[in-house]
C-alpha cells in the first residue's frame, strides 16, 4: 500500500495546490487475480468540507470527476474515468461528512507513471493533479505477497460493493499516520501460488508483527500468527491493538514460513504512530520553542536541515510540510521531530543539532550547495565528526580526497568513508566509497581516485600505478 498525499494528522488533508478547493488523501495497493491478472486498487478519501455542493431531488451532493492515466516513458498505456458523488445531505450549513471511494483497474506487469486528476464539477476552480510511480510485478509461478493494505475494518460479507473482496467487506485506511487515540489498525494482503510452491493443501505459517522502523527491533506484545493450507490465493487478515503503542515510526511485517521453519516470503509497510500530544494538539501549545518562529522561510530552512538525520518516513512527512507551507502544521511537525528524540527537552536537542549544522556550513560550503547538503556535511550530521580525518590535496596523479575513520558507528567498528573532489577547484567533495553498512560500497574507489595518472591503463586493464607519495593505502589502514 502506498500513500501518496501524506498528512500529518488524520483529519488534516494536504492539497497539492493552494488554489484548488478539493482536499483528498490518495493511496493505492496492487494485487493479482488468477482469472484476470494484476490490478491496482486506488483509494480516495475526500474532505467533505472542501467540495462544492448542488441541490438535487433528495438533498445536496457534490460531483467530482476522477481521471487516471497510466504512462510509460510519457506514452499513455491505459486510462480510466469516473464520476464520484458525495453522500446526500439535507443542507450545507452543518458539518459535511468526509467520504471514501475505491477503484480497481487492471494493468499489465510493469512500471507506470500514474497521473490522477481530480475536478470539482460544481466549481470553477482548476483541477488537482498528482503523478506517482507504480510498479506491478506478479509471476504465476513464484510465491508472492501482494501489497499490504491498511484497514479500518475487515468483516466477512456476501454482499456486493466497491469494498467487497475475497468474501470480506474491507474498509481501507488511507493514511500511514495512526492517531494516538486510535485503538486498532488492521491489515489485508494476499499470498499467491502457495499451491505450486509449497504444495496444495500443505500447511504453512503466517507470522505478523510490529517492528521499529529503524533497526527492525521487534516490539513486545505486538505479534500474531495464522496457520494456513496452501491454495492458489491465500487471504491474510489481521489487526493490532495500538492504543498503548508509543509514538514513533514502525513497520508491520508479514512472514511466510514453511514446516521446516524456512522463511519463504516477506512483506512490510511503514507507519507513524502519533503520540497523544500530537493527536490532541498539545504539542502546539504556546510557550514551546517552535512557537517563537515568526518566519515560515526560517522554519522551512530548519526543517530542510533535518534530512541527514530523518528516516525515510519522517522525511516524507517533512517534504509534505515543505510543499504545503502550512505554518501551524510545520511547527507541529518540527516540535514532534525533536520530542521523539528528547521528550524532556526537545529545544536543547534541536540547538545541539543546530550547532553541528553551523559547523558543516562553515567547513563544507561550496559554490554548488550549502554545507549541510554536501556529501561530507550529510555524513558529518548523520554519523558525527570522524575520530580521524586524513586529507590529501597534492598527491601525485590523484584527485584531492579525504578519508574519514570511525572507531564505532551504528554498532559497527573500524569504518571508513572516502570522499574525493573530481572538480579540482570547488570545495565540493563527493562520496566515493564507504564500508559502513547501507552506504555506497565501491570496490574500484582507488582506481577512480587515480584516473588522472598516466599509468592508469596497462593495456586495456585499468590499474592503480605505483606513485611516489601515494598515501591511500596508509590512510585506509589508519597509519
Amino acid at each position: 500500500m502506498k500513500n501518496v498525499l501524506l498528512i500529518f494528522s488524520l483529519f488534516c488533508f494536504l492539497t497539492l495546490d493552494s488554489w484548488a478547493n478539493i482536499q483528498a488523501q490518495l493511496s493505492y495497493s496492487t494485487f493479482y487475480s488468477p482469472s484476470s491478472g494484476p490490478y491496482i486498487e486506488i483509494y480516495l478519501y475526500f474532505n467533505g468540507e472542501k467540495v462544492s455542493y448542488k441541490k438535487g431531488d433528495s438533498g445536496y451532493y457534490s460531483e467530482i470527476s476522477v481521471d487516471y492515466q497510466f504512462l510509460v516513458e510519457g506514452k499513455l498505456k491505459k486510462d480510466a474515468s469516473f464520476i464520484v458523488n458525495s453522500p446526500i445531505v439535507g443542507d450545507t450549513v452543518h458539518a459535511l461528512p468526509n467520504f471514501l471511494i475505491q477503484h480497481r483497474i487492471s494493468l499489465s506487469n510493469g512500471e507506470y507513471d500514474m497521473k490522477v486528476i481530480l475536478k470539482d464539477m460544481n466549481s470553477d476552480n482548476p483541477e488537482l493533479e498528482t503523478v506517482e510511480r507504480v510498479k506491478l510485478n506478479y509471476n504465476e509461478e513464484l510465491l508472492t505477497l501482494s501489497d499490504i493494505e491498511l484497514t479500518q475494518s475487515a468483516e466477512p460479507s456476501t454482499e456486493s460493493g466497491m469494498f467487497q473482496k475475497s468474501g470480506f467487506m474491507i474498509l481501507p485506511y488511507t493514511s500511514e499516520i495512526i492517531p494516538g487515540d486510535l485503538s486498532q489498525i488492521g491489515f489485508y494482503t494476499e499470498l499467491y501460488n502457495a499451491d505450486k510452491v509449497i504444495g496444495l493443501d500443505s500447511a504453512f505459517l503466517i507470522t505478523y508483527y510490529v517492528e521499529e522502523y529503524d533497526g527492525g527491533k521487534l516490539v513486545s506484545n505486538f505479534r500474531g500468527f495464522s496457520r494456513k493450507k496452501a491454495s492458489r490465493v491465500n487471504v491474510i487478515i489481521g489487526k493490532f491493538m495500538v492504543g498503548d503503542l508509543p509514538g514513533g515510526n514502525y513497520n508491520i511485517k508479514i512472514d511466510v514460513i514453511n514446516k521446516q521453519n524456512q522463511l519463504l516470503a516477506s512483506k512490510s509497510i511503514a507507519f507513524h504512530k502519533e503520540s497523544q500530544a500530537e493527536t490532541s494538539g498539545e504539542s502546539d501549545l504556546s510557550g514551546s520553542f517552535v512557537d517563537r518562529y515568526q518566519s515560515i522561510d526560517s522554519l522551512s530552512l530548519h526543517i530542510d536541515y533535518l534530512q541527514p538525520i530523518a528516516d525515510r518516513l519522517e522525511w516524507e512527512f517533512a517534504e509534505n510540510q515543505l510543499e504545503a507551507q502550512n505554518f501551524d502544521l510545520m511547527k507541529k511537525f518540527f516540535l514532534n521531530f525533536w520530542q521523539v528524540r528528547n521528550q524532556a527537552d526537545p529545544e536543547r536537542e534541536w540547538y545541539e543539532y543546530l550547532k553541528q549544522v553551523k559547523i558543516v556550513n562553515e567547513n563544507f560550503n561550496s559554490r554548488i550547495r550549502p554545507g549541510y547538503q554536501s556529501d561530507r556535511g550529510i555524513k558529518y550530521l548523520k554519523y558525527g565528526p570522524p575520530e580521524e580525518r586524513y586529507e590529501s590535496f597534492d598527491e601525485p596523479h590523484a584527485y584531492p580526497y579525504e578519508i574519514w575513520y570511525y572507531h564505532q558507528v551504528n554498532n559497527q567498528t573500524n569504518k571508513r568513508i572516502v570522499f574525493y573532489n573530481p572538480s579540482l577547484v570547488l570545495n565540493d567533495y563527493v562520496l566515493l566509497h564507504s564500508d559502513i553498512f547501507g552506504e555506497i560500497y565501491n570496490k574500484d574507489w582507488n582506481l577512480i581516485l587515480h584516473r588522472m595518472s598516466p599509468g592508469y591503463y596497462e593495456g586495456e586493464t585499468p590499474r592503480v600505478p605505483d606513485a611516489f607519495g601515494d598515501k591511500t593505502d596508509d590512510f585506509m589502514r589508519g597509519k
